[in-house]
Formats: C-alpha cells, sequence, structure tokens
C-alpha cells in the first residue's frame, strides 16, 4: 500500500519543480553564456531564454520537416511509436526504411 504521505510528497515536489524550475532554467542559461562568452554579455536571462526558446522550437520544427522528407511524410517519433511495427516483430525504423522508395531503388546500403 502507497503511504499517502510519502505520495503527497512526491506531488507537492513535482508541483515546486514545475512551477519554480529555476536548476534547468539557470543550466540553460549558463551554457548559452559559457559558449557564446562576450557576445551575450549585453542580454538579459529573460531575452535569452527567449532567444534560446525560439532556436530550439526552430531546431525541433527543421528536423521534423527533414524527417518527413526522408521518411515518407512522417517523423521519427511518429514512426518509433508505430504498434503495426511492434506487431510483427521488427523495429518501427526497420519497417519505414525497407518501405522507404529510395531503399526499394537499392540506394540504401544495409
Amino acid at each position: 500500500m502507497v503511504n499517502p504521505i510519502t505520495q503527497y510528497g512526491k506531488t507537492f515536489e513535482t508541483a515546486l519543480q514545475h512551477i519554480f524550475p529555476a536548476k534547468q532554467e539557470e543550466t540553460r542559461i549558463q551554457k548559452a553564456r559559457l559558449i557564446m562568452g562576450d557576445d551575450i554579455k549585453d542580454l538579459s536571462d529573460e531575452d535569452l531564454d527567449v532567444y534560446l526558446t525560439n532556436f530550439q522550437y526552430l531546431i525541433d520544427s527543421w528536423l521534423d520537416e527533414y524527417e518527413k522528407q526522408v521518411f515518407d511524410n512522417k517523423t521519427l517519433k511518429e514512426i518509433m511509436n508505430n504498434p503495426r511495427a511492434h506487431a510483427r516483430g521488427i523495429s518501427p525504423v526497420q519497417a519505414s526504411l525497407v518501405q522507404h522508395p529510395a531503399f526499394l531503388a537499392g540506394q540504401y546500403i544495409v
């Protein structure tokens, strides 16, 4: 049986981490400042956080578009969650690759 006090403590800790994500944000901002050095010394932490969020969005969007071009209009996340491939006992990536036109045309070396 789960101790309600322990369960409440974990829920409370999780809520606090969502409300005050200081460690993660500080680490991300600190890493950016360390990597970019003097080029961003005049940016506030808030502005830097906005830029980092926008860059991450662009990177994720570009990768999704590339994956869709390569994998027949599907992202790797969509391929990995394909239940039909799991039912056949092969990995979803393998299933996608062997059905891909480039593979069928002999352009992939396996």
